[in-house]
């Protein structure tokens, strides 16, 4: 026979399944509730992106600042770009941008960010174009699979991100899908 799950039980860690009928109504609320809250964060996180792809295509800025502030911020101490190559600094930033945008999701940049972001960050530019450069080097790491990008029409600058960018909003679509239809 098993014992009831208790929320006070401490010393080991167990698998809970929650149709358990020997669990404590308290950890059983505990976990309806934080199911409930998976499911609001999911849709939450829906809304945003589908109110980011709007304002992308109206040509107005989503609002990344909270993420791309915390790059500027750790990029201007730590200078991690100092002496690197323009690839392997855009490689870089681009999978650092793949961890600090809203709610887990992926900060998108244009060419321009990626620029100011590589400079705070101690990248030297040589002579020349440096927007031109960086928009090069990004354009070909999206087209070697190496970097997601979000291609704009008009005079709207492309958005790139992480490579994972692409495949974390797939999973949440496939989240939310599986969500539907447990419902």
């Amino acid at each position: 026979m098993n014992p009831k799950l208790s929320l006070t039980e401490t010393n080991n860690v167990r698998t809970i399944d929650a149709e358990d009928q020997n669990m404590e109504p308290g950890l059983k609320k505990l976990l309806d509730r934080k199911e409930v809250l998976q499911r609001q964060k999911i849709a939450v996180s829906q809304e945003l992106d589908a109110i980011e792809k709007a304002l992308d295509i109206m040509g107005f800025a989503a609002d990344n600042a909270g993420g791309y502030r915390d790059l500027e911020e750790q990029y201007a101490k730590e200078k991690p770009f100092k002496g690197k190559r323009l690839t392997e600094a855009c490689l870089a930033l681009m999978e650092d941008c793949g961890s600090v945008g809203l709610w887990g999701h992926p900060l998108w940049i244009d060419k321009s960010e990626v620029e100011h972001l590589l400079q705070i960050g101690g990248f030297q530019f040589g002579k020349g174009n440096p927007t031109n450069s960086v928009e090069i080097t990004l354009r070909r790491l999206a087209a070697q699979g190496k970097c997601a990008v979000r291609k704009r029409g008009g005079p709207h600058s492309s958005k790139y991100s992480a490579k994972a960018a692409m495949s974390k909003e797939s999973d949440d679509s496939e989240h939310e899908a599986n969500d539907t239809k447990d419902a």
